[in-house]
Formats: structure tokens, C-alpha cells, sequence
């Protein structure tokens, strides 16, 4: 089964929590409603949902107004949508406004996890983005429901503003998340910039994080950049500077996804080296790849791998504690790329 959430999966991860809220808000009311009224203000939500997310999007670069503008352009949509007459002064018009609520929030996880390009490979980020979510949809229904009593008890301003001022601290949380790039979940990558003759460089190092240019300071070939989780990391991105790409560790188990732009086999680290040596390869996408061991005349050894790895910047690992000291070439072969380099093994 593919990592990638696809739009039509990721969709359930917003209405299935936002329909259990539903039942468990509605359930005991069954003779203040209609059920074909709750399904329509649902779908009717949704949709309102999808053109706000829409709008947003193109509008996420008005800066500091994100925090007002967009409260006001969300409870404008659920206000337009409940405010119709055979609304006006009905108890009923409550419930209406928190099955709209409820159907308007249940598109905004699907929206972040696409924008975002979350995968579903880690469970604990299916379980964040869950209790997210309900989050999203609570606060939305909340605001639904404001405005519904509002238009039932003729104080449509009024309710219309305190569910606007029930949004801020929302999208200030947003703001402050996505304009001074503050993640909640973070991890650390740390560089080693290290040439060919394995000489720690001061160069600064280039990288994009999810398309943005970002820039790693590099002190005695050594420094670090924080990335949210599941981020794409892409190494000097524009190719400027010719040197080997950085040894990257990081802090935390999650590895750093690296997507290198062309097939490579870096040089082994240490060379020479005494009985065990590491072995790096970049795959620009899903690819078999053979990394073989030869001699000085070119004669087949041994396999050091043989398989199947995803995009990204691989290691392995020969031990050649069975070889003699000498002279080796390391081949690489993906069936449309190969490459050989030279490594001398003392002992």
C-alpha cells in the first residue's frame, strides 16, 4: 500500500470524526430537526468549507490580516448559508448551525495534509492529525451554532461577532505557525559538508524545505537546520556548489526524506579504511539497485547490495574483514545508470 494519503482517503480523516460529533450533539433532539435539513446543512458545510479553503489559499500572503480577514470570510459563509427565511426564528436553526459547522471544519484536515504533503506512514502523525482535527470541527460547530441561535433569537450581529472573536485565537494560532514558521513537531537535521578528500568545509549549504530556500550554517563542516516532520529536503537545490552532497544525521529516529535530483555513488567513508567502510547512493526515484565489489582486474567479488530502495540517499555498509589489503573498485548499476569508484582497504 502506497505512504501517500490521497485526497479521497485523507477526506474521511475530517468527516468521520466531524459525523461522530454529530450523532453524539443531535442524538436525544430527534423532534427539534429535520434529517433531510441535517444532511443538506452538512453537505452544505462542506462545500462552503472547500470554497473558503480555496480562497484562503490564494490569499495566505495578505500577512497579519490572515487573523481577522479570514474569521470574518469563514462565519460569512455559514451566516449567508443559515440566514435564509424559513431559518428566521426557528429553535431548530441551532442545530442546523452546528451540522454546518461540523461539515464546514471536516474539510480542513484533508486541506493540511495535501498542502502539507503528510503521509500516512507514521502512526503517530495519523493520531495528531485526528486529535487535530477535532479539534478544527469542535471549534467550527461552536461557531455554527453561535450564529444559528443568533438568527433564532434576532441577534444575528451580535452572535456574528462573538463567533468571529471565538475564531482569532484559531487563526492567530495559524499565523503564528505559518508566517513565523513555528512547528509543533519538529526534528533536527544535522549536515556534515565533507568533500571527496573528506575535509570538513565552512561553505554554507544551500537546501529547499518544502520549496522554501533556506540556508545551513556551516561552522568546521558541521551544522544543523530544525525541519517540521515529513518534510522534503532537497540539498543544493540549484546545483552551485560542486561538491560532494552532505552526510546527513539526524537527532531524532525519523529519518530526513532527501530527494536528490540525479543518480549518484558517493565516495566511501573512511578511504582507505581499515575492515569496515560506508557506502552512500542517491536515487532521483524508486529504482533496483546493485552495489558490487570488483578487483583491480575488473573480477566480480561480492554483492553488497541487491534490491529495491525508494527516492532518497541510501547507505550501506561492507566489512572487509575477509579481504586482503589492496586496491577495490565499487560498482553501482540501477540498469540505466552506473558508476565506479576506488577505495583502498589496509589492514
Amino acid at each position: 500500500m502506497s505512504d501517500l494519503v490521497i485526497p479521497q482517503a485523507s477526506l474521511f480523516l475530517g468527516i468521520i470524526p466531524a459525523l461522530i460529533l454529530l450523532y453524539f450533539s443531535i442524538n436525544g433532539y430527534e423532534g427539534y430537526y429535520k434529517d433531510k435539513i441535517i444532511f443538506l446543512t452538512f453537505v452544505a458545510g462542506i462545500i462552503a468549507g472547500f470554497i473558503s479553503v480555496i480562497i484562503e489559499t490564494f490569499a495566505s500572503g495578505i500577512g497579519i490580516l490572515f487573523i481577522v480577514l479570514f474569521p470574518i470570510i469563514e462565519q460569512l459563509f455559514k451566516t449567508i448559508i443559515l440566514n435564509f427565511g424559513r431559518f428566521q426564528r426557528k429553535k431548530e436553526t441551532v442545530v442546523y448551525g452546528l451540522t454546518l459547522g461540523l461539515g464546514f471544519g471536516s474539510i480542513f484536515t484533508p486541506f493540511s495534509m495535501i498542502t502539507a504533503n503528510i503521509t500516512t506512514g507514521e502512526p503517530s502523525i495519523i493520531i495528531l492529525i485526528i486529535i487535530g482535527s477535532i479539534g478544527i470541527i469542535l471549534m467550527h460547530g461552536a461557531t455554527g451554532v453561535c450564529i444559528g441561535y443568533g438568527i433564532y433569537d434576532g441577534k444575528l450581529v451580535n452572535y456574528f461577532v462573538t463567533a468571529i472573536f471565538l475564531h482569532l485565537p484559531v487563526t492567530a494560532l495559524f499565523y503564528i505557525t505559518a508566517f513565523l514558521e513555528i512547528e509543533y513537531l519538529q526534528k533536527e537535521a544535522k549536515f556534515t559538508w565533507v568533500t571527496e578528500n573528506h575535509v570538513l568545509l565552512d561553505v554554507n549549504v544551500p537546501v529547499s524545505i518544502n520549496g522554501s530556500s533556506k540556508i545551513v550554517e556551516m561552522e568546521a563542516g558541521q551544522g544543523s537546520i530544525s525541519l517540521p516532520l515529513q518534510a522534503e529536503l532537497i540539498i543544493d537545490p540549484e546545483q552551485r556548489i560542486l561538491m560532494d552532497t552532505p552526510v546527513i544525521l539526524t537527532a531524532q529516529d525519523r529519518s530526513v526524506t532527501i530527494m536528490p535530483t540525479n543518480f549518484q555513488l558517493y565516495q566511501n567513508y573512511p578511504n582507505p579504511f581499515n575492515h569496515e567502510t560506508k557506502i552512500g547512493f542517491s536515487l532521483p526515484a524508486p529504482s533496483y539497485v546493485e552495489i558490487s565489489i570488483h578487483n583491480l582486474t575488473g573480477e566480480f567479488l561480492s554483492d553488497i547490495y541487491s534490491g529495491k530502495k525508494e527516492t532518497g540517499t541510501h547507505w550501506v555498509t561492507w566489512n572487509a574483514q575477509n579481504y586482503p589489503s589492496g586496491v577495490y573498485f565499487i560498482h553501482m548499476n540501477t540498469g540505466n545508470f552506473t558508476q565506479t569508484i576506488k577505495t583502498t582497504l589496509l589492514k
